[in-house]
């Protein structure tokens, strides 16, 4: 329907293109044409364990353990029910905390049976002792339909850098290089230059125990 200060004919061109997209189930008006290209192979898949390329896979720095699932955009995400599960082509525009130092956290989880004893007789040599090291940041990510944060879990942590052992990285010098590398791959980006920078992950959303809607990454690796 026309509006009554601007009548117009309705574009069959761009109408024609939205509903090509919608089929095709392009998330991203910025992402690149490359994106669900055959990646050279003749359509044949190239094993990567439970992390399986089919012939048709967008580009990117990662890869996730549902290349079969259909692309969602950040919208779509938003207004699903939760809990639910999804696969997007995103860019990574920021991660938190901001210094790479400070995305491995320290984390005291003695052993069960330990527990007790450790409780009564807490010292700072039984910390040192019982002391691990976890993944501990959150992504913001973007498509052409909106913005979102993402939990990484230190589970989720360890599957998406599965070449980078979490550690204390103001002491690990070598670490902190490889994964200062690593994050600003996915996330320094040239704005002259929108189509690059994609990556594909999967989010799943639920309801935590305050009650808030959360959004949390799984089933996604880095290259």
């Amino acid at each position: 329907q026309s509006s009554k200060w601007a009548p117009a004919e309705p574009n069959q061109a761009w109408l024609t293109a939205s509903r090509e997209r919608d089929e095709r189930r392009q998330v991203s008006l910025w992402a690149n044409e490359q994106v669900g290209a055959m990646n050279g192979n003749n359509g044949q898949s190239q094993g990567l364990g439970a992390f399986e390329m089919p012939g048709q896979v967008p580009f990117g720095l990662t890869r996730t353990m549902h290349e079969n699932q259909p692309l969602c955009s950040i919208r779509e995400i938003l207004m699903a029910p939760a809990p639910n599960r999804h696969r997007c082509l995103v860019r990574i525009i920021q991660h938190s905390p901001k210094d790479v130092h400070d995305l491995c956290a320290e984390s005291v989880e003695p052993p069960a049976a330990k527990r007790k004893k450790v409780a009564k007789e807490k010292s700072a040599e039984e910390d040192k002792k019982w002391t691990k090291w976890e993944w501990n940041l959150r992504l913001l990510i973007e498509d052409a339909t909106g913005k979102m944060t993402v939990n990484v879990a230190p589970e989720d942590g360890r599957e998406f850098f599965p070449h980078i052992e979490p550690c204390d990285l103001w002491d690990k010098d070598s670490v902190f290089v490889k994964l200062e590398k690593t994050m600003r791959a996915l996330t320094v980006k040239d704005d002259r230059a929108p189509g690059e920078g994609w990556v594909q992950m999967c989010v799943m959303s639920y309801v935590g125990e305050d009650g808030r809607r959360h959004h949390r990454l799984f089933g996604t690796r880095v290259l």
